[in-house]
């Protein structure tokens, strides 16, 4: 309710708890500040999960568990924001990691050979 009034969603100086339809607006208004404030944090953690997968010194099974925990917040961001919308279980989870064009494989294990050497 502070959330409310600081932003100027509520306004309380009218306010009627008595008042059916006044309650039904303000558990509405409160909601959709709760709901804001939610899409908020999970946008900065989906950024953070994206950063963290761009990071070069991840292991596999690290990238793996951050990029599946990056599509269900992704797939959770989208049941906020579009609660109407249907909304499919995260399809890829790590399954289709493998690169098939061969030259850039070679590239990949030609670069893991190099790291290893030099450590």
């Amino acid at each position: 309710m502070v959330r409310a009034a600081a932003t100027g969603v509520m306004d309380y100086t009218g306010a009627d708890p008595r008042n059916t339809k006044w309650r039904i607006k303000h558990q509405l208004l409160l909601s959709e500040v709760a709901r804001k404030e939610n899409l908020s944090v999970l946008r900065d953690t989906y950024a953070h999960r994206l950063a963290l997968l761009a990071h070069g010194n991840l292991t596999e099974d690290s990238f793996k568990q951050t990029k599946q925990e990056t599509v269900e917040l992704l797939s959770e961001l989208r049941q906020i924001t579009f609660p109407w919308a249907k909304t499919a279980a995260p399809s890829s989870t790590g399954q289709n990691d493998t690169i098939i064009d061969s030259e850039t494989a070679e590239l990949i294990e030609r670069y893991k050979k190099m790291v290893a050497d030099n450590n």
